[in-house]
């Protein structure tokens, strides 16, 4: 199962089970209601407690299985599933069963007719609102009423046929409504599935450089004002590298920009191997030009990262036939202790004003920028 069915599944159960939740104890409230005032608890005892036993036995199945979801909702969906379903087609059987029996032993009196009525209204009820399982929507409704339509059938005379008939219809109805319910909702999970795929690709389109496929300037200005206000309440410390290729219109000039979009791919995918923290964020700037933001790291764990990016990017091996292309940079390094309602570009500036000095002092090196709010 691909990773797309088992978000299906997964939302399935989460809905299947609020749905279920105003059932779990609705068998046993009608069951007392309905059979109490008939005295089946002094007539046939046997009959009155084992079946109280087995749907309090039920009861505690589906309560167990909300806590278990409720703790645990990241929990194997396909177990808690069998579970659910196994759970509310076992009531169904159970409760068809007991309809069958009261059909059959009660003749003289109302209490089949008023079973009758809760039997459909739970049929009907169940079988919409669950609609979301296929298995339970087909079987659940069969359970429930075919045992007690049977003993209308065969013991019961022409007004309890009508009954029969009208049930059977009514089957078929259910079968036919809850066929359409069940696609409406599949059908509309895997729109708003598609819809939020969708939605997610094309922000991360917006957020992407589709050259090098690093995050590019607009997702670094909204993660840059995230880690600042993050550094102003944590109290840490805040560092940006900018890095800018040396001489590289020399090398677009000399062996064609086709050449250099490659160079620029290969430096891309340099910086995403070296600077590889979840916390950490590489972006291109601009043309030639990249931005490295890094949360929680002081001036000297920053130079550290910077010094490794400078040999990295040297080393990448480019060449144009024979002949071997070296790449070189310059970075610029500033560090920061954002303060409350201080402008971030403060440290930004620094930074750049870092890399301009690297340059003028010879580039292909590392220049430590003024820090703000040093402590």
């Amino acid at each position: 199962m691909n990773e797309y069915s088992k978000q299906l599944q997964k939302q399935g159960l989460i809905d299947l089970t609020i749905r279920g939740k105003a059932g779990i104890a609705a068998y046993p409230v009608i069951w007392l209601l309905i059979t109490l005032p008939y005295l089946p608890h002094t007539q046939f005892p046997a009959f009155f407690y084992i079946n109280t036993a087995i749907l309090a036995c039920i009861l505690l199945s589906r309560i167990w299985h909300l806590s278990v979801f409720n703790r645990d909702p990241e929990a194997s969906a396909s177990k808690m599933y069998r579970w659910l379903v196994g759970s509310i087609l076992l009531a169904g059987i159970h409760w068809g069963v007991m309809f069958a029996i009261i059909v059959y032993h009660w003749d003289d009196s109302s209490m089949p007719y008023v079973w009758t009525m809760a039997t459909m209204a739970f049929a009907i009820g169940a079988s919409v609102v669950l609609s979301i399982s296929n298995v339970i929507r087909a079987f659940y409704p069969l359970a429930m009423v075919v045992p007690g339509v049977c003993i209308f059938i065969i013991y019961g005379g022409s007004d309890q046929w009508v009954f029969a008939a009208t049930a059977l219809i009514t089957l078929a109805y259910i079968h036919v409504t809850t066929k359409v319910t069940h696609a409406d909702y599949w059908g509309g999970l895997k729109n708003r599935f598609l819809a939020e795929e969708r939605a997610e690709k094309m922000e991360r389109l917006s957020h992407t450089d589709q050259l090098t496929q690093l995050n590019n300037r607009m997702f670094f200005d909204r993660r840059f004002c995230e880690e600042w206000k993050r550094s102003s309440r944590s109290k840490s410390p805040l560092s940006i590298l900018m890095l800018d290729l040396d001489y590289f219109k020399v090398v677009n000039d000399s062996y064609g920009h086709v050449f250099g979009d490659e160079c620029l791919k290969r430096v891309a995918e340099t910086l995403q191997a070296t600077v590889h923290r979840e916390t950490d964020s590489v972006a291109r700037y601009g043309g030639e030009e990249f931005v490295v933001l890094l949360p929680y790291t002081n001036q000297q764990d920053s130079e550290a990262i910077a010094t490794r990016l400078l040999s990295a990017i040297h080393e990448i091996d480019m060449s144009v036939g024979s002949q071997k292309v070296s790449l070189t940079c310059s970075i610029g390094i500033a560090t920061g202790y954002a303060k409350p309602g201080q402008n971030r570009e403060m440290l930004l500036k620094s930074a750049d004003d870092a890399l301009y000095q690297a340059k003028d002092k010879g580039r292909n090196r590392v220049q430590v920028g003024t820090s703000i709010n040093a402590s």
